[in-house]
């Protein structure tokens, strides 16, 4: 019996201290479970900076880690808790039992200050995402401020054109100002960004002391933003600073939360570089001023060479003007030389009819005659003076039509010039509309191309959106699932803990059952020898089987604990499984999750190729519209030279067309002058040839005038012979009268006719 009741001390003292140690156990637990809820709300509460993603890595690796020990350390307890038989006593706690008790600790240790390590790692990276964030933000604004200076310059360049087109001469000379302009507001706005470069670092060396620096700089920057911004794109700068603010806020709560050591360093932009594009910007100034200046040069000598050939043109068309009036005027007395000519030609035809009708008397004739020759000898003096003024007038006209004809070849040769001119300027023309159509072409494919970039950009946008909201519902479906995990743990560990009271209570209940047995064992001290009476027997007999029925129910209960416990441990299971089934899910979701973040780093990262492409292409866009204003400049020059050509090449066209008409006037005079020489020469060839027949004639008439006289002698001869006879012979006078009345009849026919 003695050794029965050792036995039971014993057993009870390794309960008792089994006992202890278990509840040391759970409250440290229990501690190191409230350290690590506080450690995932702080992880939790710090959502709101800018890196999400890692606070969620960091949430989900604390979970993980919270649900491995919490697995971990019930298997342990689960394991080291002996099973409760009343009717067994309990051994004491082997070394086994120790060393899982120590490796479930130092496994709750390890997980520990894996998670610390873990959270310092995670703050670095977070800093360094911040790092890389604000490098990216940093960039996009630049963008943004060169995509806002590209709109303001697009529109300085369409109203300086409008004002161009409404009132000014020279517009290469605007546009070379215009980029000069721009060149300079960029060299500014690099200056400006090197002053901040600076202040920034300074006021990142000495925080404390330069904030108010940092916001009078912040202040003047606004202030520029809002004189350099329209008023949208000054609310995107707005909401960009303010995000900027925001994030930089965060960024120091959570710096100096988490990781108070670690201080968050911006990366500064490189002065450097910055000095460099200043130097280019300034170079390229130089640049444009000299091909400014060498532009203006050339414009001017080529003004110098339009007046000159504008004077020269204004010297010839003065010229032509003035033999035009020379020969106006020459015209004009031939005309009059030739009006006189044909008045007096018939007065000479008159006078020789005249002397035709003439022809019966012989005095008459010969005073005509002596009329005629002296006329004759006047028109062949008149024919040798046309003749010689013909020839006068021919000759003059001669050396009028060789300076005609020298001018009209000048005409034509200045005629040819100006064509070959025209040809020259129509084959640059169209070059030049060759150039601008394939300059029109190309600004068409850039625009088609900065359209591509835009949608793909759009779609780089639409893409990046999409994404965000997948993992916003993936957050909030992993915010869900932990509450729930966290519920159903929290359900689990109530459980586990009433079960723990139950046991406890089951332990008080026995140690009692067992103090009192022994008390019932142990009586007073009383002699062995002493017979027992029956009644004693038969009471402790009636007891111990109470305490028997007693053990027996407490041992269906323990039973029914145990057949609990079991459930427990099966739905223990199931949650393990569903939690390892919750964390493959989540490691799906996470590695989908890093594949998106991957896929928008790409993204991003092609979104930031295709806006420096943008940039190039504006900026190629820009030359080109440059090139455009060049072109059009020298377009309306060559057109202005065009009109100015063709309006002289008209009026040397219409000074010829009048030259042509008055050698056409003059070669008709000329050939009327030639036919009414030739007719006049024809007349007197006539005249000469009448005055040779009438004098022919006057000489046959005298020679008739001679015979008649000789006739009439003879006659008279006879008429004397005659009348002597008649006178001889009276008795005949009768006879002889008849013949002398017949006589007077017979001469009367071959007498001349009475003048």
């Amino acid at each position: 019996m003695n050794k029965e009741n050792n036995i039971e001390r014993d057993a009870c003292g390794g309960d008792d201290f089994h006992r202890r140690q278990l509840k040391d156990y759970v409250k440290r637990l229990q501690n190191e479970n409230l350290a690590l809820t506080k450690q995932l709300k702080q992880v939790k509460k710090c959502a709101s900076c800018t890196c999400i993603e890692e606070r969620y890595k960091q949430a989900i690796a604390l979970d993980d880690l919270l649900h491995n020990g919490m697995r971990s350390a019930l298997s342990a307890s689960t394991t080291t808790l002996p099973p409760v038989d009343p009717e067994q006593p309990h051994p004491q706690m082997t070394c086994r039992e120790i060393h899982t008790l120590r490796s479930a600790n130092d496994s709750l240790q390890n997980c520990v200050d894996n998670l610390q390590r873990m959270l310092k790692e995670k703050a670095l990276e977070t800093i360094r995402m911040e790092q890389q964030h604000a490098e990216a933000i940093r960039e996009r604004e630049q963008q943004i401020n060169t995509l806002h200076k590209l709109l303001q310059e697009r529109s300085s360049v369409n109203s300086l054109e409008k004002s161009e087109a409404e009132m000014h001469n020279d517009p290469r000379k605007i546009s070379f100002l215009k980029e000069r302009e721009q060149l300079l507001g960029k060299v500014q706005q690099l200056e400006e960004q090197l002053l901040n470069c600076q202040l920034s670092k300074s006021a990142r060396s000495d925080p404390v002391g330069n904030r108010e620096v940092s916001e009078k700089f912040a202040t003047l920057e606004n202030a520029s933003t809002a004189n350099r911004y329209c008023e949208p794109c000054r609310e995107i700068a707005n909401e960009w600073n303010r995000i900027r603010n925001i994030n930089e806020a965060n960024r120091d709560a959570f710096a100096a939360r988490i990781v108070a050591s670690t201080a968050s360093v911006s990366p500064q932009p490189n002065i450097t570089d910055l000095s460099k594009e200043v130097d280019l910007l300034k170079s390229e100034l130089k640049k444009q001023t000299d091909s400014m200046e060498r532009e203006l040069q050339r414009h001017r000598a080529n003004e110098k060479l339009l007046c000159e050939q504008r004077d020269m043109a204004y010297a010839e068309v003065e010229k032509i003007s003035r033999r035009c009036e020379v020969l106006e005027m020459e015209l004009s007395k031939r005309c009059g030389e030739q009006i006189l000519k044909q008045r007096e030609q018939p007065c000479n035809i008159d006078a020789m009819g005249k002397s035709r009708r003439n022809d019966d008397e012989i005095e008459a004739l010969r005073s005509e005659l002596r009329k005629a020759n002296e006329k004759i000898k006047l028109l062949e003096m008149d024919l040798n003076t046309a003749k010689q003024s013909n020839a006068t007038e021919d000759g003059s006209a001669r050396a009028q039509m060789a300076s005609l004809r020298s001018s009209v070849l000048q005409l034509e040769q200045n005629k040819r010039n100006c064509e070959r001119r025209l040809a020259d300027q129509e084959k640059t023309l169209q070059q030049l509309e060759s150039d601008i159509a394939t300059l029109m072409e190309e600004k068409a494919d850039l625009k088609r191309r900065c359209a591509e970039l835009k949608r793909l950009s759009d779609e780089a946008v639409a893409e990046n959106t999409k994404q965000l909201n997948a993992l916003r519902k993936l957050r909030s479906d992993l915010a869900n699932a932990q509450e729930k995990e966290n519920e159903s743990a929290r359900a689990h560990l109530a459980e586990i803990e009433a079960y723990q009271t139950l046991l406890k209570q089951k332990e008080a209940e026995r140690a009692l059952f067992i103090e009192q047995l022994r008390a019932d064992d142990h009586p007073p001290h009383v002699e062995d020898s002493l017979p027992v009476s029956e009644h004693q027997v038969s009471l402790e007999r009636r007891r111990f089987f109470e305490e028997k029925e007693k053990a027996e129910r407490l041992a269906t209960e323990n039973q029914k604990l145990s057949d609990e416990v079991a459930a427990l441990k099966n739905e223990l299971k199931s949650v393990g499984s569903e939690l390892h089934e919750r964390k493959l899910e989540l490691e799906r979701e996470i590695a989908t999750k890093n594949m998106l973040s991957k896929e928008l780093s790409e993204a991003q990262k092609m979104i930031s190729k295709k806006d420096i492409e943008l940039m190039d292409a504006n900026n190629q866009i820009k030359v080109i519209e440059i090139n455009v204003l060049r072109l059009e400049t020298e377009l309306m020059n060559a057109n202005e030279h065009l009109k100015l050509e063709r309006e002289s090449t008209a009026t040397l066209q219409r000074t010829v067309e009048e030259f042509e008409e008055l050698l056409g006037e003059k070669t008709a005079e000329l050939i009327a002058l030639s036919d009414d020489t030739h007719r006049a020469n024809h007349d007197v060839q006539r005249h000469k040839e009448t005055v040779f027949d009438l004098e022919t004639k006057l000489a046959l008439q005298g020679r008739e005038l001679k015979d008649t006289r000789k006739k009439l002698l003879q006659l008279k001869v006879k008429i004397k012979r005659l009348e002597r006879e008649a006178a001889e012979l009276s008795p005949r006078s009768a006879s002889s009268a008849t013949p002398n009345n017949s006589t007077p009849h017979t001469i009367s026919p071959t007498a001349s006719p009475p003048l």
